[in-house]
Parts: structure tokens; sequence; C-alpha cells
């Protein structure tokens, strides 16, 4: 992995806050599926879901997933990272 990547990987996945967020919205996509999907940078961040999520809730979980991202953007310069009721409030609004 190159530098820019391990950089970008490192504050959007590796970092210790922002893993406290991503199991949390692991755990409210496990909850709204109903079953379990990888909670791994390329399924959760990166959004390839295609091998586990089934043809009916891709749409749904995709938005999810869009709006999880959408909240880190938006706490980018806070020194808290998001929380998962902010990703749900980013939900609603759509």
């Amino acid at each position: 992995m190159d530098v820019k990547r391990q950089i970008v990987h490192t504050l959007f996945w590796e970092c210790h806050e922002i893993q406290t967020y991503w199991k949390k919205v692991h755990a409210i996509i496990k909850d709204i599926l109903g079953y379990v999907i990888p909670k791994e940078c390329k399924v959760i961040y990166l959004g390839s879901i295609n091998d586990y999520v089934t043809g009916n809730d891709r749409y749904l979980t995709k938005i999810l997933l869009i709006t999880c991202k959408k909240a880190v953007t938006r706490a980018w310069h806070k020194t808290d990272p998001p929380t998962a009721e902010q990703s749900l409030h980013i939900f609603t609004e759509i």
C-alpha cells in the first residue's frame, strides 16, 4: 500500500476513535439487515457489499454507508469522531 493510501486508511478506518464509530455503525447495519456483514474497511468504508448483502438490501445498505461517511466528513475538523446517532440523523434528512 502506498503512503497516501496508508494515511487515508489510518485516518478513516484504523484510528482508535474512528474504529469505535465504525463498530457502532456495523452493529446498526446488522440490526437493520438482520444478518452480519464483514466489519472490514473494504466493505464498510469502501462499500464493496455485493458479496455480502442480498439484492433487495443493497440499495438501503449503500445509503446507510454513504450517510455514515457523510457524518465523518461533517466531523472532520472536530476533536471527537461522529456518532452513530448523527449518521442516523443524516439518513432521515435524505
